[in-house]
């Protein structure tokens, strides 16, 4: 079968050759080959793609489809948010109405539905894909589901590399306990279900208090702002993994109860805030100086 459009990903993580084996959906193909120069890089088809005929429409169509697969990875992965799928460019051979040629992967906004067909249409063919890791099932139950789909692209858009990517992912990451909160009542189960309470109170009260995050809080600084009695959550890498710690088991409990795929949880406990090392540190240096 000959595609119109070929993605390719120019530097792909070093686990992409492992993750094309493990992915198996029937809307999107990962796959690797290697340069002259031995150098892997990554190739990408999509039925979702195909019927598009604006240059500018297929990248924003692929900047979004990047967005969920990448949110996929990191749930199902729970932490190592540097694993990103990231798509570089995308060649056009033989198109009816777009001339031959290589353009780069770009979008100025998220396209909320990047899918061929509609929600509907696809809820009576969803097509999912088995036996397959927890990734692939939720980027195909995303095309039937606008809370997967939503949790997806909240998960997709955590970065912490640069100061301005933990400011806008502490705000994404409230947003993730929002909508699990919200997709918990849909399957009539409570958040402290899945995290620990005590944990999801230290999370909140940070995201919400100028005088404990600063500029990264969800807030201005208002009258209200007072220092939490306990010890509120400040590290981004100890939020993220709680936070997808949270997202990981709803999706496994809500897919489960609207059974579209019955997935067995593999561990039973709640989440539960890991100290970093950076914190674990600061924390033994604090019982030192009480010591003396």
């Amino acid at each position: 079968m000959s595609y119109q459009v070929t993605v390719y990903i120019d530097y792909p993580n070093n686990d992409y050759e492992h993750l094309t084996q493990r992915f198996h959906n029937n809307d999107i193909s990962l796959s690797y080959d290697h340069d002259h120069l031995e150098q892997l890089y990554g190739v990408i088809f999509s039925n979702h793609i195909e019927s598009l005929n604006n240059i500018d429409k297929i990248a924003r169509r692929l900047f979004s489809l990047q967005t969920l697969l990448t949110g996929a990875r990191f749930i199902e992965l729970g932490h190592e948010t540097h694993r990103r799928i990231q798509f570089d460019k995308f060649k056009l051979e033989g198109h009816n109405m777009l001339p031959d040629g290589i353009h780069k992967v770009h979008a100025d906004s998220i396209e909320e539905y990047p899918f061929e067909g509609t929600e509907e249409e696809n809820q009576k063919k969803p097509n999912i894909y088995l036996p397959a890791d927890l990734d692939s099932v939720l980027f195909s139950v995303s095309k039937i589901d606008y809370i997967i789909r939503n949790l997806l692209f909240q998960a997709g858009m955590i970065r912490t590399y640069k100061s301005s990517d933990k400011i806008l992912t502490w705000n994404t990451l409230y947003k993730i306990a929002d909508t699990v909160k919200f997709g918990c009542g849909e399957i009539g189960i409570k958040i402290e279900d899945l995290i620990d309470n005590s944990d999801i109170n230290r999370f909140t009260s940070a995201c919400n208090n100028a005088l404990v995050l600063g500029i990264n809080a969800r807030h201005g600084l208002n009258k209200k702002n007072k220092i939490p009695k306990k010890q509120p959550i400040t590290d981004i890498n100890q939020a993220v993994d709680l936070i997808l710690c949270l997202a990981k088991k709803f999706a496994i409990q809500y897919i489960t109860s609207k059974q579209y795929v019955i997935v067995n949880d593999a561990s039973q406990d709640k989440c539960k805030a890991i100290e970093t090392t950076q914190v674990q540190i600061q924390n033994d240096l604090s019982r030192f100086d009480e010591e003396q």
